[in-house]
């Protein structure tokens, strides 16, 4: 009788465990959506693929963690103990790294985009010059290729803006279509529990 309670009682903590996360996940969903761009954008050119691709490769690293230490403490409740461990580790180990990340956001750059976008030029170009700083490029030619290139993205893309509503999206069938297949994939790969 013990097992039953206690394996029920860490499938029900599980589950409110579960749902609250889904929560704040849901909550944090424009900051998955974020993060890559940032990377994007922080990277130099030759770095760039491999910095976005790893975004990806840790969350299946990430994925693979979790899997095996809620398999390795399964044992431990299954066993007929009743201790709270099997739920406390896991928790306490995912936020290791996120208390590093935390701790190191206060030497994280503005992206150099959004400055632009706010019309903070010299800062963005200062931005870009630290992220691009390299042995031997006294003069900053990288960066400052790079700040003219994302300042004329700006411009074209204020000049476009200008021109198109808001709804552009909704406008034509074909548009229509494209927009109800990029929201139906989003939400089938949300729909499966990809990130819980």
């Amino acid at each position: 009788m013990l097992y039953a309670y206690t394996t029920a009682d860490l499938d029900c903590s599980v589950k409110v465990f579960r749902c609250v996360s889904a929560i704040f996940v849901a909550g944090s969903s424009p900051l998955y959506a974020h993060l890559r761009t940032d990377q994007a954008e922080v990277s130099t050119p030759e770095s760039r693929g491999f910095m976005v691709s790893m975004h990806g490769i840790m969350f299946a690293v990430g994925y693979g963690f979790s899997s095996w230490i809620g398999f390795g403490v399964y044992f431990i409740s299954a066993g007929g103990s009743t201790s709270t461990f099997p739920w406390r580790f896991p928790l306490a180990f995912q936020a290791v790294p996120a208390l590093i990340m935390l701790a190191g956001s206060h030497w994280l750059p503005y992206s150099p985009r959004w400055l632009m976008m706010k019309d903070r030029f010299d800062e963005a170009e200062a931005v870009l010059k630290r992220l691009h700083a390299r042995a031997g490029d006294e003069h900053h030619e990288t960066a400052i290729k790079e700040f003219y290139q994302m300042k004329k993205q700006l411009e074209h893309d204020r000049r476009i803006k200008a021109t198109i509503s808001r709804f552009e999206v909704f406008k034509t069938p074909s548009n229509r279509k494209r927009a109800l297949i990029a929201a139906a994939m989003m939400w089938f790969n949300m729909f499966t529990g990809v990130i819980m």
